[in-house]
């Protein structure tokens, strides 16, 4: 799948998002309105979006495809670059609001939810945030020095040897594990106490 299909499809996802998906993300899943309405600090081409909507049927390689059959899901860019090309559109995410913590990619293309924040952290020596899931990242704010890992096996390299902080210790726990012999600095805080309570 090249970039310009993605895009599209990226395009179509955020065009099918509504006032019912803001309100869900809100106040069912605790995303703070400013997240919603002020998009990632680096801007997007669609609008300041940070999700879109479609129906997809997934599958077992953790890839997913759309379609009128399938369920609905919230969707989210994974970008090379910020949005300056049409062919910055790695990958794109979805994730069902039922089950956040599990995720398929369009192409299976992409190790990071913001992967320029990874390799900030990389040339500059700053500290790189890692949130647990896509919502996480959401809640969080979709900081600009922050990620989300998607693909497990194509972290291991990109971390190795790096400052992060983990937002939740279950995180921290399995980066401390997916890093060993390869030890980053890691400091574990937990970003949404008040979810936990729930």
């Amino acid at each position: 799948m090249r970039g310009h299909d993605l895009m599209r499809e990226w395009v179509d996802a955020v065009g099918k998002a509504g006032k019912k998906h803001v309100d869900a993300l809100v106040r069912r899943l605790h995303v703070s309105p400013d997240v919603i309405y002020t998009g990632m600090p680096f801007g997007l081409m669609a609008g300041t979006a940070v999700f879109g909507v479609a129906s997809v049927i997934t599958y077992d390689d953790g890839t997913y495809s759309p379609s009128d059959l399938g369920k609905p899901a919230v969707i989210m860019p994974s970008w090379l670059r910020g949005p300056v090309y049409m062919t910055d559109v790695e990958d794109l995410v979805a994730w069902f609001p039922s089950r956040p913590d599990q995720w398929w990619l369009r192409c299976g293309a992409s190790s990071f939810i913001n992967e320029p924040a990874v390799m900030d952290a990389q040339r500059e020596g700053s500290t790189l945030h890692l949130y647990a899931s896509p919502l996480d990242w959401l809640r969080g704010g979709c900081r600009d020095d922050s990620a989300v890992i998607l693909d497990w096996t194509g972290a291991r390299l990109a971390l190795g040897g790096l400052k992060i902080t983990c937002h939740g210790l279950g995180l921290g726990e399995k980066v401390d594990r997916l890093l060993a012999g390869r030890k980053p600095e890691i400091m574990i805080v937990d970003s949404f106490p008040e979810q936990a309570a729930a």
